[in-house]
């Protein structure tokens, strides 16, 4: 049995290629060089990136709660409109319901886009630590 240099496993000698991770055998002398050259990246990078992706958290909610409050003005001031001229209470209702329902809708868009982005901006940071973690073990 021969072991592949990538994933550590054994293989029949006659394959030429690892059946546990599909790398071929002819890049054997490769392996260690491809693991050194793989990762190259600085994380100063991707702290940058996660303090822009939790200062795009922090304005997404009330940037979208206001453009929930201008599309509930566009389409629900008509409807006020209508409201009084007609002197229905009702409609005049309706108006301000659909401002106020817009407004909350952007709002809780907001809280769901701003929950995605802090979420990305962990996950980008623990893969930073994780590859601290194990970069001395390799």
């Amino acid at each position: 049995m021969v072991r592949c240099p990538f994933c550590a496993k054994e293989n029949d000698p006659a394959v030429t290629f690892c059946l546990h991770c599909g790398n071929a055998r002819s890049n054997a002398g490769k392996a260690t060089e491809a693991l050194s050259t793989a990762v190259q990246y600085e994380p100063a990078v991707i702290h940058k990136c996660a303090e822009r992706l939790y200062a795009l958290a922090g304005l997404v909610v009330p940037l979208l709660t206001l453009l929930g409050v201008i599309h509930g003005v566009v389409v629900g001031l008509p409807i006020v409109f209508a409201g009084n001229t007609s002197e229905s209470p009702l409609m005049m209702l309706l108006g301000v319901g659909r401002m106020v329902f817009s407004a909350g809708c952007g709002w809780l868009c907001g809280l769901v886009v701003a929950l995605g982005a802090r979420f990305h901006a962990h996950l980008i940071l623990c893969l930073v630590a994780i590859e601290s973690n194990t970069r001395s073990r390799i």
